[in-house]
Protein backbone atom coordinates (compact mmCIF):
# COMPACT_ATOMS: atom_id res chain seq x y z
CA UNK A 1 0.00 0.00 0.00
CA UNK A 2 1.71 3.46 -1.36
CA UNK A 3 2.01 6.38 1.55
CA UNK A 4 -1.18 8.16 -0.35
CA UNK A 5 -3.50 5.02 -0.19
CA UNK A 6 -2.55 5.05 3.66
CA UNK A 7 -2.97 8.40 4.23
CA UNK A 8 -6.43 8.33 1.83
CA UNK A 9 -7.75 4.78 3.91
CA UNK A 10 -6.45 6.89 7.34
CA UNK A 11 -8.44 9.82 6.76
CA UNK A 12 -11.67 8.22 5.96
CA UNK A 13 -11.38 5.83 8.91
CA UNK A 14 -10.91 8.91 11.12
CA UNK A 15 -14.25 11.33 9.62
CA UNK A 16 -16.38 8.02 9.17
CA UNK A 17 -15.65 7.53 12.89
CA UNK A 18 -15.90 10.60 14.19
CA UNK A 19 -19.16 11.22 12.72
CA UNK A 20 -20.71 7.75 13.55
CA UNK A 21 -19.82 8.45 16.92
CA UNK A 22 -21.15 11.97 16.98
CA UNK A 23 -24.29 10.93 15.18
CA UNK A 24 -24.68 7.81 16.65
CA UNK A 25 -22.83 7.77 19.99
CA UNK A 26 -25.99 8.03 22.34
CA UNK A 27 -27.56 5.06 20.94
CA UNK A 28 -24.37 2.88 21.34
CA UNK A 29 -24.79 4.13 25.08
CA UNK A 30 -28.33 3.02 24.94
CA UNK A 31 -27.66 -0.43 24.14
CA UNK A 32 -24.74 -0.85 26.34
CA UNK A 33 -27.61 0.28 29.24
CA UNK A 34 -29.69 -2.34 27.85
CA UNK A 35 -27.20 -4.95 27.68
CA UNK A 36 -25.60 -4.20 31.15
CA UNK A 37 -29.22 -4.84 32.72
CA UNK A 38 -30.15 -7.67 30.70
CA UNK A 39 -27.40 -9.75 31.28
CA UNK A 40 -26.81 -7.87 34.63
CA UNK A 41 -23.34 -7.32 34.19
CA UNK A 42 -20.83 -4.98 32.34
CA UNK A 43 -22.34 -4.38 29.09
CA UNK A 44 -18.91 -3.68 27.56
CA UNK A 45 -17.03 -6.87 26.93
CA UNK A 46 -12.86 -6.36 26.34
CA UNK A 47 -10.99 -8.76 24.60
CA UNK A 48 -7.55 -8.76 23.73
CA UNK A 49 -7.07 -9.14 19.73
CA UNK A 50 -4.17 -9.37 17.39
CA UNK A 51 -4.10 -6.67 15.03
CA UNK A 52 -1.24 -4.80 12.77
CA UNK A 53 2.22 -6.67 12.96
CA UNK A 54 0.97 -9.45 15.02
CA UNK A 55 0.55 -7.17 18.26
CA UNK A 56 -2.27 -6.99 20.52
CA UNK A 57 -4.96 -4.39 21.29
CA UNK A 58 -7.93 -4.00 23.82
CA UNK A 59 -11.16 -4.96 21.51
CA UNK A 60 -14.46 -3.61 22.82
CA UNK A 61 -17.80 -4.70 22.01
CA UNK A 62 -21.45 -4.56 23.47
CA UNK A 63 -21.95 -7.85 25.75
CA UNK A 64 -24.21 -10.19 24.34
CA UNK A 65 -23.20 -13.85 26.02
CA UNK A 66 -23.48 -14.38 29.73
CA UNK A 67 -21.11 -16.39 31.31
CA UNK A 68 -22.00 -20.40 31.86
CA UNK A 69 -19.97 -22.86 33.95
CA UNK A 70 -17.79 -25.02 31.69
CA UNK A 71 -18.44 -23.01 28.35
CA UNK A 72 -15.34 -20.78 27.60
CA UNK A 73 -14.60 -21.28 23.97
CA UNK A 74 -14.33 -17.46 22.40
CA UNK A 75 -15.90 -19.32 19.21
CA UNK A 76 -19.97 -18.62 19.16
CA UNK A 77 -22.11 -21.36 17.17
CA UNK A 78 -25.46 -21.10 16.18
CA UNK A 79 -28.14 -21.60 18.99
CA UNK A 80 -25.15 -20.80 21.09
CA UNK A 81 -27.02 -21.09 25.04
CA UNK A 82 -24.77 -18.36 26.22
CA UNK A 83 -26.12 -16.04 24.33
CA UNK A 84 -29.07 -14.42 25.44
CA UNK A 85 -32.54 -12.95 23.45
CA UNK A 86 -31.34 -9.52 23.58
CA UNK A 87 -27.89 -10.70 22.73
CA UNK A 88 -28.95 -12.83 19.94
CA UNK A 89 -30.65 -8.94 18.15
CA UNK A 90 -27.87 -7.26 18.19
CA UNK A 91 -25.01 -10.10 16.79
CA UNK A 92 -27.85 -10.51 14.14
CA UNK A 93 -27.93 -6.56 13.74
CA UNK A 94 -24.20 -6.43 14.17
CA UNK A 95 -24.95 -3.31 16.68
CA UNK A 96 -22.58 -5.51 19.67
CA UNK A 97 -20.04 -4.42 17.42
CA UNK A 98 -20.52 -0.91 16.78
CA UNK A 99 -17.91 0.02 19.89
CA UNK A 100 -15.16 -0.78 17.41
CA UNK A 101 -15.89 2.61 15.86
CA UNK A 102 -13.42 3.70 18.89
CA UNK A 103 -10.47 1.46 18.29
CA UNK A 104 -11.18 2.59 14.42
CA UNK A 105 -10.85 6.08 15.60
CA UNK A 106 -7.82 5.64 17.65
CA UNK A 107 -5.84 4.05 15.44
CA UNK A 108 -5.89 0.11 16.06
CA UNK A 109 -8.77 -0.73 13.54
CA UNK A 110 -9.69 0.36 10.30
CA UNK A 111 -13.50 0.15 8.80
CA UNK A 112 -12.03 -2.32 6.37
CA UNK A 113 -9.87 -4.69 6.68
CA UNK A 114 -9.44 -9.08 8.12
CA UNK A 115 -11.24 -9.23 11.23
CA UNK A 116 -9.24 -9.30 14.51
CA UNK A 117 -8.75 -12.87 15.46
CA UNK A 118 -7.48 -14.22 19.46
CA UNK A 119 -3.88 -15.67 19.72
CA UNK A 120 -4.57 -19.30 19.35
CA UNK A 121 -6.11 -18.97 16.21
CA UNK A 122 -3.04 -16.43 15.11
CA UNK A 123 -0.46 -20.07 16.34
CA UNK A 124 -2.25 -22.02 13.74
CA UNK A 125 -1.17 -20.34 10.66
CA UNK A 126 1.42 -20.79 8.58
CA UNK A 127 3.60 -18.32 7.23
CA UNK A 128 1.72 -17.34 3.96
CA UNK A 129 -1.25 -16.78 5.94
CA UNK A 130 0.61 -14.58 8.64
CA UNK A 131 0.49 -11.98 5.88
CA UNK A 132 -3.37 -10.89 6.63
CA UNK A 133 -1.65 -8.82 9.92
CA UNK A 134 0.00 -6.73 7.70
CA UNK A 135 -2.53 -4.08 7.52
CA UNK A 136 -5.11 -2.93 9.93
CA UNK A 137 -7.31 -5.26 11.31
CA UNK A 138 -11.34 -3.81 10.06
CA UNK A 139 -14.81 -3.88 10.92
CA UNK A 140 -15.78 -5.58 8.49
CA UNK A 141 -13.62 -7.62 5.03
CA UNK A 142 -13.78 -9.20 1.96
CA UNK A 143 -14.26 -12.54 4.36
CA UNK A 144 -17.32 -11.64 5.40
CA UNK A 145 -19.06 -10.34 2.38
CA UNK A 146 -18.24 -13.49 1.26
CA UNK A 147 -19.88 -15.91 3.89
CA UNK A 148 -18.00 -14.81 7.62
CA UNK A 149 -17.82 -17.22 10.04
CA UNK A 150 -19.71 -19.71 7.84
CA UNK A 151 -16.11 -20.09 6.42
CA UNK A 152 -13.69 -21.87 7.74
CA UNK A 153 -10.26 -20.04 8.72
CA UNK A 154 -8.00 -21.22 5.62
CA UNK A 155 -11.22 -19.82 3.48
CA UNK A 156 -11.25 -16.86 5.31
CA UNK A 157 -7.76 -16.09 5.01
CA UNK A 158 -7.36 -16.58 1.24
CA UNK A 159 -10.38 -13.91 1.13
CA UNK A 160 -8.27 -11.43 3.66
CA UNK A 161 -4.55 -12.18 1.70
CA UNK A 162 -7.09 -11.16 -1.60
CA UNK A 163 -8.20 -7.86 0.04
CA UNK A 164 -4.29 -6.86 0.94
CA UNK A 165 -3.16 -7.89 -2.73
CA UNK A 166 -5.59 -6.43 -3.95
CA UNK A 167 -6.68 -3.04 -2.14
CA UNK A 168 -8.20 0.37 -3.49
CA UNK A 169 -10.02 3.04 -2.04
CA UNK A 170 -13.05 1.73 -4.36
CA UNK A 171 -12.35 -1.68 -2.80
CA UNK A 172 -13.13 -0.67 0.33
CA UNK A 173 -16.04 1.93 -0.66
CA UNK A 174 -17.69 -1.62 -1.97
CA UNK A 175 -17.07 -4.12 1.01
CA UNK A 176 -18.88 -1.34 3.11
CA UNK A 177 -21.62 -1.17 0.74
CA UNK A 178 -21.97 -4.94 0.78
CA UNK A 179 -21.84 -4.81 4.43
CA UNK A 180 -24.16 -2.68 4.90
CA UNK A 181 -26.89 -4.36 2.25
CA UNK A 182 -26.37 -7.79 4.42
CA UNK A 183 -27.06 -6.20 7.92
CA UNK A 184 -30.31 -4.38 6.62
CA UNK A 185 -31.40 -7.85 4.27
CA UNK A 186 -30.38 -9.75 8.04
CA UNK A 187 -27.64 -11.53 6.57
CA UNK A 188 -24.62 -10.29 8.14
CA UNK A 189 -25.33 -13.25 11.03
CA UNK A 190 -23.20 -16.32 9.90
CA UNK A 191 -22.26 -19.12 12.53
CA UNK A 192 -19.59 -22.07 12.18
CA UNK A 193 -20.87 -25.51 11.93
CA UNK A 194 -18.70 -26.17 15.11
CA UNK A 195 -16.16 -24.93 17.83
CA UNK A 196 -13.20 -26.30 15.28
CA UNK A 197 -12.99 -23.55 12.35
CA UNK A 198 -10.02 -25.20 11.32
CA UNK A 199 -10.55 -27.82 8.73
CA UNK A 200 -6.71 -28.12 8.54
CA UNK A 201 -3.99 -26.97 10.44
CA UNK A 202 -1.13 -25.69 7.88
CA UNK A 203 2.50 -25.90 9.18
Amino acid sequence: MSRVSRFIKRFLDITVSAVTIFAVGWIILFIYIIASLDLKSNGIFIQKRIGKNQKSFDLYKIKSMKDLSGTSSSTTIKNDPRVSKFGSFIRRTKIDETPQILNVLFGSMSLVGPRPTVEEDMIKMNKHQLKRFDVKPGLTGLAQVNGNTSLQWPQRIEYDLEYINNYSFWLDVKIILKTIQLILTGSAETHPSSEDEWEEINV
